[in-house]
């Protein structure tokens, strides 16, 4: 009976070549994208949208309170928002348009992956529970992964075509300014292997991509534009998965017992690593495909280490090159398919579950870091997620009949926290060793 089973399952996944179960997966998707995303972030998103509407897209930087990300991400958001708003005033197909970029970059992961790196490759990307969490929030991080995934793989090949790597790097770091040091590997293998013409026009095109995208904006208002794209990270505490955060939890979320300098502390750290990274780098004679898969992963990883913010959903970033090293067949890898999947879940579900559901059950508050300020849990899910789902029930449920539990689990919430973050933090170390040590 088990057999058979099992054979049905395997029949169901590898039909028509993973078609059948990516549909199915793009129902589940599309139809939960109405239900949801973090407030807390999308409501500095909607902002834009006002800003674009009553001053144009070129004032977002002047007029938004907060911009932290490149020109890229904010196209990203307000272009399908203002057409969903100009079709529709419903909340749920507005939220299913805005995440459609995001569920596309999905559904292009998993093909490439299939098609270039076999069918359980692009398995292991659907196993992952943070693409899914992703879109769920509504962040970014699917796109910029679905560049760095093209740009390493045009990289890869023998023509390393330099305009395309370029654009798709350019395209990377312009979601996600802290990508901006992968834009030196391929300098570094051009310059190396004296393709100066190439090298002529993965620079050229790299900084008229950026230029394109950037100049419109920041020539608006520059201070604005500069403060709220680069000052602005440089000035935030440590929060969310990073080590640096460690001592905020440790002391209970009281920010003010921590010193100034613990929000620069880690820059130097992370110039020595990015030192000896090129150093390493430098010194390859052979640049092929696992070799260039390798260290794009060894950078990601290796920053989200050493970085002051470490968001779960930056994984993002190496989950669909992450997913091709470990389905090599070197079974010093082996360790590493079992806690892709199972450390994505492990964070994603029971780190909020101990943390900001916990604090919604006994109506408690939580810290958010990036303004310093406190915020009702509840306030927060509520205003993220429709009445209508389950979780209010839920929380109904456990105020109920578990409340005591929970109510232990919000005051030792620093310590959930801080349990968590070195869970995850030693799973990028982990890996990064085991990749760098085993593979290829």
């Amino acid at each position: 009976m088990v057999s058979e089973i099992a054979e049905k399952i395997r029949k169901v996944l590898t039909y028509q070549n993973g078609l059948l179960l990516l549909l199915l997966i793009n129902i589940l998707l599309l139809s939960t994208a109405i239900f949801s995303w973090n407030y807390y972030d999308v409501r500095y998103f909607l902002e834009w949208a006002d800003v674009v509407r009553d001053h144009g897209i070129l004032f977002v930087y002047k007029y938004a309170r907060k911009v932290a990300y490149p020109p890229i991400a904010v196209l990203t958001f307000v272009l399908p928002h203002l057409l969903a708003t100009s079709i529709t005033t419903s909340l749920p197909i507005i939220r299913l348009i805005d995440k459609l970029p995001l569920i596309i970059a999905f559904n292009l992961i998993f093909i490439f992956l299939r098609n270039k790196h076999g069918l359980k490759t692009a398995y292991y990307w659907l196993a992952n529970a943070v693409p899914y969490l992703v879109i769920l929030v509504y962040q970014f991080d699917l796109l910029p992964a679905l560049f760095i995934l093209l740009a390493a793989y045009e990289l890869a090949k023998p023509s390393r075509n330099p305009v395309k790597v370029a654009v798709y790097l350019a395209l990377a770091i312009l979601y996600k300014q802290i990508l901006i040091f992968l834009a030196l590997i391929p300098l570094i293998i051009y310059y190396k292997e004296k393709r100066f013409t190439d090298l002529k026009k993965y620079v050229v095109t790299g900084i008229a991509v950026a230029s394109i995208v950037i100049l419109p904006f920041f020539v608006v208002d520059p201070y604005a534009f500069i403060y709220k794209v680069l000052i602005y990270h440089s000035q935030r505490y440590p929060q969310e998965l990073s080590l640096w955060a460690i001592p905020l939890y440790l002391y209970n979320y009281d920010y003010t017992r921590l010193p100034s300098w613990i929000t620069v502390t880690w820059l130097p750290i992370y110039v020595v690593a990015l030192v000896f990274y090129f150093v390493k780098i430098i010194k390859i004679d052979r640049f092929d495909e696992s070799i260039i898969y390798k260290y794009f992963v060894i950078y990601i990883l290796m920053t989200l280490i050493v970085n002051k913010v470490n968001n779960l959903g930056y994984l993002t970033w190496a989950l669909p090159l992450l997913a091709i090293i470990i389905n090599s067949k070197n079974s010093m890898l082996d360790g590493s398919r079992f806690l892709y999947i199972a450390i994505s879940w492990i964070e994603g579900i029971l780190y909020p579950f101990v943390t900001l559901f916990a604090a919604a059950v006994v109506y408690g508050s939580v810290l958010i870091i990036e303004d310093l300020s406190y915020y009702s849990a509840l306030w927060a899910i509520e205003r993220s997620i429709d009445r209508t789902t389950f979780v209010f029930s839920f929380i109904d449920y456990m105020r109920v009949y578990f409340y005591n539990f929970f109510e232990a689990l919000y005051r030792g919430m620093g310590i959930s926290a801080t349990i968590f973050t070195l869970l995850y933090n030693w799973y990028l170390a982990y890996t990064l060793y085991k990749i760098y040590k085993y593979y290829p």
